[in-house]
């Protein structure tokens, strides 16, 4: 849900959302997003996150997973996302800071009632252009993903098929079924 109108630079941004420590909110575009949530999308988030959690347990991998972690860019001051699942390939301890100045290399949007396809689409554009190599677009209404890739290219994935990490994140894989059972 877009807070209001007016066009807001990060630190205009960060302002505002210091005054208002209680919302979950984005900049998209220098417009300020709240991001609404059920209990459903939580449910989502945790299964994604369970399963990535446990592949880099079992593969023994020393990267960072995380929920609603902020992302910037240092050039860029209309936009900080959250992704709802985000996974960062470093070697980097894992950041205390309240915003990391990178794109994920996976990430994970989950539609919420308030979300407009086109919308996710476009923070799926987004963070394909900014260096995220692979984005999951999960839609529960409808029981599908939508996956974007590096090279721009999206397929859509039902309860039938199984979503996998590429190269991404190899090995890793899980089925639609999944997500929403």
């Amino acid at each position: 849900m877009v807070v209001n109108q007016n066009l807001y630079t990060i630190e205009e941004y960060q302002d505002y959302a210091d005054a208002h420590p209680d919302k979950l909110l984005e900049l998209i575009d220098g417009r300020i997003v709240e991001k609404m949530t059920s209990e459903e999308h939580g449910l989502i988030v945790l299964k994604i996150g369970a399963a990535l959690l446990g592949w880099k347990k079992a593969n023994n991998i020393q990267r960072h997973a995380s929920t609603e972690s902020c992302h910037r860019l240092e050039d860029n001051q209309h936009n900080e996302c959250r992704p709802d699942v985000s996974f960062r390939i470093t070697t980097e301890e894992v950041s205390s800071d309240t915003a990391l100045y990178t794109m994920p290399d996976f990430a994970v949007e989950v539609k919420s009632r308030n979300n407009r396809y086109d919308e996710l689409r476009d923070k799926a554009k987004f963070y394909i252009e900014y260096g995220t190599a692979l984005v999951w677009l999960v839609y529960p209404e409808k029981s599908i993903v939508e996956v974007y890739y590096a090279d721009g290219t999206s397929e859509l994935f039902t309860e039938d098929n199984t979503l996998d990490g590429g190269t991404t994140l190899p090995d890793f894989s899980m089925t639609v079924a999944e997500i929403f059972e």
